[in-house]
């Protein structure tokens, strides 16, 4: 006897079953996959924060102006660096034009954000409010360390206060933590503002040292 065209009941509910578990299987990895997308987004856009931050702060503390102050026995650039806080005078940015000079401050808010905080050299004659920016939220500890002689030792090496010096500092370190369970990371930052280089110097490849010096 030849057997009869077509599906019987049973092959057609394995067909089914198979088709309903390839749809299953096919359902869990587009959502798998969502996810993992979703984490990397994530996880760029962490990485992207702290880039934006660190490059924010590189470029307003490397064009640091050694304003000289005489307010005191002995002139004195107008810098002042604390373990937790950072005042300078720099060249102010573009968005503040036609302003040549500006006064920032550099420090950690009570909401736990780092915020730039800028003052035009306009606004200490008119009076404007000044300019709060915020780079960083969810952060947890701030630290600056400066290096660069000063009194009373004229040792060259690092600090932890920079107050009333000649210049500013050679560089500035700014190391910062964020809150546990915050999984991004900010290496440490070093900062040397150009008003410190050395541009008579010629490198002597052999001592490290400026030659004829």
């Amino acid at each position: 006897m030849t057997r009869a065209r077509g599906f019987t009941l049973l092959e057609l509910l394995v067909s089914l079953g198979i088709l309903g578990l390839l749809g299953l299987l096919l359902l869990t990895g587009v959502g798998t996959g969502r996810r993992v997308w979703e984490r990397q987004d994530r996880r760029s856009a962490e990485v992207a924060s702290v880039e934006t931050a660190q490059a924010i702060v590189r470029d307003r503390i490397e064009h640091v102006v050694p304003l000289t102050r005489y307010d005191s026995s002995s002139p004195y650039a107008d810098v002042d660096g604390k373990a937790d806080l950072f005042f300078f005078v720099a060249l102010a940015s573009a968005d503040r034009a036609p302003d040549a000079l500006a006064d920032y401050r550099l420090s950690l808010s009570t909401g736990s954000e780092l915020v730039l905080s800028s003052t035009s050299d306009i606004a200490r004659v008119k009076g404007p409010p000044r300019e709060d920016r915020i780079l960083l939220r969810n952060v947890s500890r701030l630290e600056f360390a400066y290096f660069g002689a000063a009194p009373p030792d004229n040792l060259r090496r690092w600090r932890d206060r920079w107050f009333r010096n000649p210049g500013p500092p050679e560089l500035v370190r700014l190391r910062l933590a964020f809150a546990p369970g915050d999984r991004r990371h900010w290496p440490d930052l070093l900062i040397r503002p150009v008003a410190t280089v050395d541009t008579q110097c010629v490198l002597n490849i052999g001592n490290g040292r400026c030659k004829g010096r």
